[in-house]
């Protein structure tokens, strides 16, 4: 009986194998992501070295939707400077990704009145990151974040990260 068992183990087993081997490779969708974090160093208005930080993270949904959140640090400015940005558009050109969001707090609020939507862009150039890049977050209050679909790969220029990763997925 044991012995029973056993075989319609490996039968049941080899059988999935083969079922499993027909499914043809890249059959399962990927929907576009990308996520990161890192540093950049800047001079402040004192001419001191300050530390510009950044992290981020937006998914493609299967329906098309793109969800996600940013965050900046700039100490480059007095008071440091600071933004959280729900992200809404993603698009991905094989290693660069372009996003779009709208700002959803910040510590300067009469920019954040003038100023609602914000883009970048981000190249991954492999890992561990350490030539991956970022460019400078560019605010506009008329064009929406979905513009992000027509940001070019090259529109926005990059600036290396110094610690951190960067990743783009399609």
């Amino acid at each position: 009986m044991h012995v029973r068992i056993l075989r319609g183990s490996v039968l049941v087993g080899a059988a999935a194998m083969m079922v499993l081997s027909a499914i043809p490779a890249g059959s399962a969708t990927s929907t576009p992501s990308s996520n990161g974090h890192g540093g950049i160093t800047l001079t402040n208005t004192n001419g001191d070295s300050v530390k510009r930080q950044f992290s981020f993270s937006a998914v493609t949904k299967k329906d098309g939707t793109v969800t996600g959140t940013a965050e900046l640090r700039n100490p480059s400015f007095d008071p440091v400077y600071r933004v959280q940005i729900d992200v809404s558009c993603l698009k991905v050109t094989g290693n660069v990704a372009s996003f779009g969001g709208t700002v959803k707090h910040t510590t300067d609020p009469v920019f954040n009145n003038e100023f609602s939507q914000a883009f970048w862009t981000v190249v991954d150039n492999g890992e561990p990151g350490k030539n991956d890049t970022i460019s400078e977050m560019f605010f506009d209050n008329v064009v929406p974040p979905s513009s992000c679909q027509f940001i070019g790969p090259t529109d926005f220029p990059q600036i290396p990260i110094e610690n951190g990763n960067v990743q783009v997925k399609s």
